[in-house]
């Protein structure tokens, strides 16, 4: 199944976290909002902190909500700055897309589709090898395009930078790093604690729905579609009982 993601991709230039299910739709809605950070149950709260079986694992849950909706703002904050970016974004520059005759002069220095250019270019990684090239004055060409690519690579490198600068993109991205690094943090503590009443059961249900953006019917379609004429594994078993629990927990929300 596809879930949220975490990071940013290595692109042409560093893209907006990318998710199966749109979590900027999912954010936008109140009801889903609701939905994803739940306190415990009233069971729970009735019960004196201290005397709760899963009181461990609930005070890293009460400090999960918190990172999680740090992470949420920092998604937006990002998404604004993205798009204020895109306006002025560098064109990459014409050298940096594979020219007939690359196989032959640049070697196996991969080339990837350029986003819905249909063409091919040089990503941060390719270029990297390219830069380490040693240059051979009996191939005057190849040493042509070598250094082609590389003075094309840098001032676009410095022409993103400055445009993610400038629009606040860039330390939105790095805020937003943040903010996930501390819910991965959370969010593994927490699974390495054991849940032993309901209420505990429900906290890491409700991380599950967040991670899923809260969509229970759309986590149902995509574990369908990887089971699907296939053998159903323990592992689906149990993606299915997490969906039922997050499915409870958003109706108890």
């Amino acid at each position: 199944m596809a879930e949220r993601a975490d990071s940013t991709r290595d692109d042409a230039r560093p893209q907006p976290r990318i998710s199966t299910i749109s979590r900027r739709k999912a954010l936008t809605s109140a009801a889903a909002a609701g939905a994803l950070l739940a306190v415990p149950t009233a069971a729970a709260l009735a019960r004196p902190a201290a005397m709760h079986p899963d009181v461990g694992l609930l005070a890293l849950f009460a400090q999960w909500e918190v990172a999680a909706m740090e992470c949420d703002k920092a998604d937006r904050i990002m998404w604004e700055a993205e798009e204020r970016y895109e306006a002025i974004a560098p064109k990459l520059p014409e050298a940096m897309y594979r020219q007939p005759g690359d196989d032959a002069l640049v070697g196996y220095a991969k080339g990837w589709l350029f986003q819905n250019s249909g063409r091919y270019w040089y990503p941060p990684s390719s270029v990297a090898t390219i830069r380490g090239y040693r240059p051979n004055p009996a191939l005057p060409q190849r040493a042509a395009r070598i250094a082609e690519i590389t003075v094309a690579a840098n001032y676009y490198e410095a022409a993103c930078e400055a445009a993610e600068i400038a629009t606040g993109y860039r330390d939105a991205k790095q805020h937003c790093e943040q903010a996930n690094e501390r819910n991965r943090d959370l969010r593994r503590r927490i699974m390495e604690t054991r849940a032993t009443t309901y209420d505990g059961l429900l906290a890491k249900a409700r991380i599950y729905l967040w991670c899923y953006a809260g969509d229970t019917n759309e986590m149902d379609e995509l574990l369908a579609e990887e089971t699907e004429g296939s053998v159903v594994s323990g592992a689906h078993v149990a993606q299915s009982l997490a969906i039922d629990l997050a499915r409870i927990a958003a109706a108890l929300s």
